[in-house]
C-alpha cells in the first residue's frame, strides 16, 4: 500500500503542472496549446504501441470506435481548451480547486451506482462544497488582478465547463471499463493515446488552414520554453502520470484511491503560489479548506 500512496502523490505533482502551464505560456491560446500537447502525446502513445499494435487492433471492436472519438474530444480536447482558457483567464487557484470537485461532481453522472447513495446522505459535505465555491468566485471577483469583468466570468464558466466535462468522462469510462472487460486498462488507454493524437492531428489542420489562436511574432526563447513544456506535458503529465494512477489505483483500495486525487489540487495549488510568489487569500484559503474537505467527506460517505 504504501507504495501505491507514493504511486498516486507522483501523479498529482506531475498533473499539478497541467494547470501551471497555461498560465506560463500565456501567449500562446489554449486551441493551439491544446493541439501541441495532444499530438504529441499521440505520437509518444502510437510509438509505446508499435510493438503490439496487431493484438491491440484485434481486442478494438469497432462498435465502440464513436465513443473512443467521443471521450478523445470530450475528455481531451474540450476538457483542456476549457482549462488553459480558465486559467488564463482566472489564474491556476481558483481553476485547480473547481475541478477538483471532479470526485464528487462524477458521482452525478454515475446513473444506477448512484442510487445506493442516498443524495441527503450527502447534504452536509456537499454543504461544505457549495460555501467553497461561494468563497472562490466571491475570491475571483475581488482580487487584485488585471482584467474586465466579462473576462472573469468567462473564466468560471469553462472551469466548470472543464468541471462538468472531465466528470462525465471519468463516469462514463469507469462505467464502461467495467462492462467491457475485453479491454485492460493498459490497452483502452493505448487506444485513447492514438485517437488522440489523430484528432490532434485533425485540429491542427483546421487551425493552419484558418489561421486561428496561431501565435506570431514570438521571441525564440518563448518557442524553445514552449517545446520543453509541451514535451513534459506529453510525456509526463499524459503518459507518465497516467502511467502512475494506474500503477496506484491496482495497489489501493477503492477508497482510498478516489482520495488521492486531491493531489492533484494540492500541487496545482502549491505550483501556482509559487509561481505567482505570493501566499494565498483569506477567501482562497477558505475556499481550499472547505473544498478539499467537502470532497474528501463525500468520497469518504460514498463508499462506507
Amino acid at each position: 500500500m504504501k507504495s501505491g500512496i507514493i504511486y498516486g502523490v507522483l501523479a498529482g505533482a506531475l498533473w499539478g503542472l497541467v494547470f501551471l502551464v497555461p498560465s506560463i505560456l500565456h501567449d500562446f491560446s489554449p486551441i493551439f496549446l491544446t493541439f501541441s500537447r495532444y499530438l504529441v502525446y499521440g505520437l509518444v502513445s502510437f510509438f509505446m504501441v508499435l510493438p503490439q499494435i496487431g493484438r491491440i487492433v484485434k481486442t478494438l471492436d469497432p462498435k465502440h470506435i464513436p465513443l473512443l472519438i467521443k471521450y478523445v474530444f470530450a475528455g481531451n480536447i474540450l476538457y483542456y481548451i476549457f482549462t488553459a482558457t480558465a486559467v488564463q483567464y482566472i489564474g491556476v487557484a481558483p481553476v485547480s480547486l473547481i475541478e477538483g470537485l471532479v470526485p464528487v461532481a462524477a458521482l452525478f453522472f454515475r446513473g444506477k451506482e448512484r442510487d445506493s447513495i442516498p443524495m441527503v446522505t450527502l447534504a452536509a459535505p456537499l454543504g461544505l462544497i457549495f460555501a467553497g465555491l461561494l468563497c472562490i468566485n466571491a475570491d475571483v471577483f475581488t482580487m487584485p488582478q488585471a482584467g474586465t469583468v466579462a473576462t472573469r466570468v468567462i473564466g468560471l464558466i469553462s472551469a466548470f465547463a472543464a468541471l462538468i466535462i472531465w466528470s462525465w468522462y471519468a463516469a462514463s469510462n469507469s462505467i464502461f471499463l467495467k462492462e467491457n472487460p475485453r479491454y485492460t486498462s493498459s490497452v483502452w488507454s493505448a487506444l485513447l493515446g492514438v485517437f488522440t493524437g489523430i484528432a490532434a492531428l485533425l485540429l491542427g489542420v483546421v487551425l493552419f488552414l484558418t489561421d486561428f489562436g496561431i501565435p506570431s511574432e514570438l521571441p525564440t526563447e518563448r518557442w524553445i520554453l514552449f517545446a520543453i513544456l509541451i514535451l513534459f506535458l506529453a510525456f509526463g503529465a499524459s503518459w507518465l502520470g497516467n502511467g502512475l494512477w494506474n500503477a496506484a489505483s491496482r495497489r489501493l483500495p477503492v477508497s482510498l484511491t478516489g482520495q488521492m486525487i486531491v493531489f492533484e489540487t494540492f500541487f496545482a495549488l502549491l505550483y501556482g503560489f509559487i509561481y505567482y510568489s505570493r501566499m494565498p487569500r483569506g477567501l482562497e484559503v477558505a475556499a481550499i479548506t472547505l473544498l478539499i474537505g467537502g470532497v474528501l467527506w463525500s468520497v469518504r460517505k460514498h463508499i462506507t
